[in-house]
């Protein structure tokens, strides 16, 4: 029987500002500045009383939306357990997917000629794009079953989960050498600002 390792590995991605994100934060300042000017439209007797208040509602709205539109894809992986959520401007989170490496039906380079044949032209229930945003050359497709419906996932795991899953599941995964080599990895400045903290108070 193969040993399981015992392995916790976190990884976070930041997805890249989508077009479509663009238009949603445009659409968000119109809706202000259109819902703050209203009482002076309408000639308001009491504006100078209800305008700082429309202010702080409008300023609140806007600031929870626009945190909706800033996206971090969080990866773990726990003994071949592989665990994917989404983080809302760093403040709220929700859970995507989990599977054990060994029941996926595959773990490829999304680029690979195998990962083509099971993802093209074939149906899924949900596809999630749980990476930076276009397929490149670095993007890994998990295909398997998450709460009875069949899930493709597009995703950029890091040498730590690839080294994982490749001594894991090697029969359910198609792992480059190439990607097993260390890369730079993105850090949260959230946590880079836990380090400055901690280095500052080792002095």
């Amino acid at each position: 029987m193969q040993k399981v390792q015992d392995t916790f590995i976190e990884q976070m991605v930041k997805r890249g500002t989508k077009e479509k994100d663009r238009l949603h934060r445009a659409i968000l300042i119109v809706c202000a500045l259109i819902v703050l000017s209203i009482p002076w439209i309408i000639g308001f007797n009491a504006v100078y009383l209800v305008e700082p208040v429309l202010i702080m509602i409008v300023g609140l709205g806007v600031w929870i939306l626009w945190r909706r539109t800033s996206k971090e894809y969080e990866y773990i992986y726990t003994e071949g357990a592989i665990d994917i959520d989404v983080v809302y401007g760093r403040s709220s989170r929700k859970h995507l997917f989990s599977i054990d490496a060994r029941k996926a039906s595959l773990i490829a380079p999304a680029l690979d000629p195998k990962a083509k044949e099971q993802t093209e032209g074939k149906s899924f229930d949900r596809k999630i794009m749980a990476c930076e945003g276009e397929i490149k050359e670095d993007t890994y497709v998990l295909i398997g079953e998450y709460q009875s419906r069949k899930y493709l996932i597009y995703w950029e795991p890091d040498e730590r989960i690839l080294d994982g899953i490749k001594h894991y599941a090697p029969r359910h995964s198609i792992i480059r050498p190439e990607d097993l080599k260390p890369k730079k990895r993105y850090i949260p400045e959230v946590k880079l600002r836990e380090e400055e903290d901690e280095e500052e108070g080792d002095l």
